[in-house]
């Protein structure tokens, strides 16, 4: 073998210059989805490889047979020197995608919908943050003719938490005795109807099983599980003294997940169990309680009431159980779809209708989208290492990558497509293939082509599930599962980069398809450089030992080596498993690296509250689904000592249904409920100087209550107080003329007031003033007393005499000869 390093100044990618005094034939290595490797060995003699490669970095190496067939190209990326060798450590030419990252803006366009028409025409419009939404005025045919993208649609509703309530459908029980009632006696609790079962102990042996289906409404898979709640009530009873025990198990994913117990113990009463089960936990989680059919949860199957011991027959009564569903619905899940026409503010969507055959609604939002094609192809325009594409991309990307490295960018475009990817050495590129598409290499092998260096790996390298998860924002989950595959093994992929419920479910399927089988790795040496076989293609094998009948096996790893004095092996890695330990490794660390990247530039986002670390979000990659998937699944929690900032203005912050911030007022604090944010619908109102206004709509009136109880309330026309008003030595200052009996007197009005009374109660005597209108008061104790008593009227005043009566007796004005003289002074004489 020769190899060559490109050490023109500055690099340009060629290899112009041989590497000589190679003291060990060099081993280059290919993998399928990894970067390839090789060690080049040179003597060292006196520091001279020293002088002339330390400055030699990052530098490209070509390796070739004594044919000039290229077999291997990549990177220096180390270097080592010891007293008499040299080594250089390189990496495929796919590393320059973990050295580059990705700043490309693939949401073409974006705004609302502004209207849903029958047929295949869809009117958009922008999203204006000042108001008015105007139309687009795009390009006619903008968006069709000179690319290809599609519209990703979204709901864009403020959700509330919805609930549905499944009752029992169907009954089926095993091992009973006898029973009585059907699936309609578990429905209504407490109503004298319970299904009800025997059960015959056999030396202490008992096994009677109700298993029960629970549904209703279909719950669309689109929504966010939030809580499942399980009420139940069941009696149990013993035929004679002694021990018995019912339990009462959900099906979790495969699993019994027992949620509560019926014990009774000693004398053979009836016994009543009762349950309030509350799940919370991640929507994953609480999907495994619950059925799929159709696009829909649309049952919680396996909940089973089994009698786990008795020492006596056991009759069990269900009188009910119920379950409740608390969860977040989206109108529809994200739409995914190629444009095929625009005009000026609309685009069509070929075989669409979209009043009839989608949820979306006017006010959704839409992205326009980057075919994955095109993506490809700017990854290798920034890497310089172009990407060929062998099968056919139907998917479209609508994100900002900005933070992402090529590689993590190339990876999940895989993940979407479905994709394999390896390094062409020969043609300097990087090639991606669904593995349907691997091309036959035309060779076939069998035992006289390697004799009896092979070996067969039989690994337990099958799973029975595979779970996709997109989107954080989007809610994006699917999985394919098939629970009697003989493997305890899940597979998860996490993609941000998948927006759609059915991309994730094409992906789920896909890598199960590949993933259900147990597949073998059969490594083969076999002589000479094998040009025709390379990673990427596929080998026909025929193995005795073991017996494998001829078949393709695509082939997933090469290594060349020496073989003799002169003599090149080529070693095959056939088979989708993985062999060797560097190769699980290299594999391992691969994802690691991938994923640890894009926790950062996808979702989860962290970094210390400190001066000297700072989170620009329109920096970070996903923001809109990183941030607000990050906080809404671990919540804000802040330190005592620590505050959340923003700029002096007048901003806008909700929390739930509240609001704080701008008003329409500006230079304000405001407070209020979500739905009232203009000037005149606020709550609480405050200015820089302090100055504080309290504030309801026209129609409603401010409460003040202690205990959540009324005590004094405003509207636009009276203050009503439901307790008394204690002044101290303080004025009611400013009141009006009493009009009603129970209005307030003002001083003005009593002194100018003609209207005086005479109070009688129980005691003799009385008191006077002489003072003009001062109220006077006569006591009287015997009906019959004569009372002398003068008082002043002002002049041209009036008088009134009020006679109050107390105690037994006859009243005063039924009184036989009660007489009250009232004399008055009229010009200077007297009048009676």
């Amino acid at each position: 073998m020769k190899a060559y390093v490109d050490t023109s100044t500055p690099p340009n990618g060629i290899e112009n210059a041989e590497i000589v005094g190679i003291i060990e034939f060099p081993e280059p290595i290919a993998i399928m989805d990894n970067v390839g490797s090789c060690t080049i060995r040179t003597r060292e003699f006196e520091g001279n490889a020293y002088i002339a490669w330390n400055t030699l970095n990052f530098r490209k190496v070509r390796i070739e047979d004594d044919s000039s067939n290229v077999i291997w190209r990549g990177y220096i990326v180390k270097k080592t020197y010891t007293h008499d060798v040299f080594t250089m450590h390189c990496m495929g030419i796919g590393i320059v995608y973990q050295w580059k990252n990705f700043t490309q803006d693939y949401i073409l366009a974006e705004g609302k919908v502004k209207t849903v028409n029958d047929g295949a025409i869809l009117d958009l419009k922008t999203d204006d943050e000042d108001g008015g939404d105007p139309d687009f005025t795009w390009t006619v045919d903008e968006w069709h003719l000179d690319r290809d993208v599609g519209i990703l649609l979204y709901d864009a509703t403020d959700h509330t938490f919805n609930t549905a309530t499944w009752t029992c459908s169907a009954v089926a029980v095993a091992n009973e005795e006898t029973i009585a009632g059907n699936a309609a006696s578990v429905n209504t609790p407490y109503d004298n109807d319970a299904y009800h079962g025997h059960d015959h102990t056999v030396a202490n042996v008992i096994d009677m099983v109700q298993t029960l289906t629970m549904d209703g409404d279909n719950i669309p898979r689109t929504s966010a599980i939030k809580k499942i709640v399980i009420d139940w009530a069941i009696k149990i009873q013993t035929a004679g003294i002694g021990y018995a025990e019912v339990r009462i198990i959900l099906d979790k994913d495969g699993s019994p997940y027992p949620i509560g117990n019926i014990i009774a113990m000693g004398t053979p009463l009836e016994k009543w169990g009762y349950g309030h089960v509350v799940l919370e936990d991640t929507d994953a989680e609480l999907l495994k309680f619950l059925g799929v059919d159709n696009g829909n949860y649309d049952e919680m199957g396996g909940v089973t009431v089994e009698t786990y011991y008795s020492d006596f027959d056991l009759d069990v009564w269900v009188d009910h159980i119920r379950v409740t569903i608390s969860y977040d619905p989206i109108d529809y899940g994200t739409i995914m779809e190629q444009v095929d026409d625009n005009a000026a503010s609309s685009i069509t969507v070929t075989g669409m209708d979209w009043d009839t055959d989608t949820k979306v609604q006017a006010d959704d939002l839409f992205k326009f989208g980057q075919n994955t094609k095109q993506i490809l192809s700017d990854i290798g325009n920034r890497t310089g290492l172009g990407i060929y594409i062998q099968s056919t991309l139907t998917k479209y990307i609508a994100r900002h990558y900005k933070g992402s490295m090529c590689m993590a960018v190339l990876n999940g475009i895989c993940e979407l497509e479905g994709l394999h990817w390896w390094e062409d050495y020969v043609n300097d590129r990087i090639v991606v293939s669904k593995e349907a598409d691997f091309v036959d290499s035309a060779v076939d092998l069998d035992s006289t082509d390697y004799e009896w260096d092979w070996t067969f790996e039989d690994d337990g390298n099958n799973y029975y599930r595979v779970d996709v998860f997109g989107s954080a924002s989007l809610n994006i989950h699917a999985f394919k599962e098939d629970v009697t595959i003989d493997s305890p093994q899940t597979f998860t992929i996490i993609n941000e980069q998948i927006v759609t419920m059915d991309d994730a479910q094409e992906v789920a399927d896909t890598k199960f398809a590949e993933l259900k089988t147990k597949v073998p790795s059969i490594i083969l040496t076999v002589n000479g450089i094998q040009t025709a076989l390379t990673v990427g293609k596929t080998v026909g094998l025929t193995m005795v030992r073991p017996t494998v009948g001829a078949d393709d096996y695509p082939i997933r790893r090469i290594q060349k080596g020496k073989r003799g004095l002169t003599g090149i092996k080529t070693i095959l890695y056939c088979g989708m498993g993985s062999s060797p330990i560097e190769e699980q490794l290299g594999k391992t660390i691969q994802d690691n690296v991938y994923r640890s990247q894009k926790a950062h530039t996808d979702r989860l986002i962290s970094s210390p509250l400190s001066g000297s670390a700072h989170i620009d979000w329109t920096d970070i990659s996903g923001r809109e689904s990183g941030a607000v998937a990050a906080v809404n699944a671990a919540g804000l929690s802040l330190a005592a000592t620590k505050v959340i900032t923003s700029a002096d203005e007048d901003l806008i912050f909700i929390f739930g249904r509240a609001w704080v911030g701008y008003t329409g007022y500006n230079n304000y604090a405001g407070f209020g409920h979500r739905s009232h944010r203009t000037t005149g619908s606020y709550a609480l109102l405050q200015v820089t100087s302090g100055a504080t206004i309290l504030n309801t709509v026209t129609s409603r009136s401010i409460a003040f209550a202690v205990n959540d109880i009324t005590r004094m309330s405003m509207s636009v026309t009276v203050l009503t107080m439901s307790i008394p008003i204690a002044m101290g030595t303080n004025k009611i200052t400013g009141c009006g003329d009493p009009v009603a009996a129970q209005d307030v007197a003002t001083k003005a009005y009593v002194d100018n007031s003609p209207i005086y009374q005479i109070l009688m109660a129980g005691i003799d005597g009385f008191a006077k003033s002489d003072v003009y209108g001062a109220a006077y008061t006569v006591v009287f104790s015997d009906v019959n007393a004569a009372v002398l008593s003068t008082f002043y009227v002002v002049n041209g005043g009036s008088f009134k005499v009020s006679i109050i009566h107390s105690g037994t007796g006859n009243n005063f004005g039924k009184t036989a000869g009660g007489v009250i003289n009232i004399s008055y002074d009229v010009a200077g004489g007297l009048e009676t």
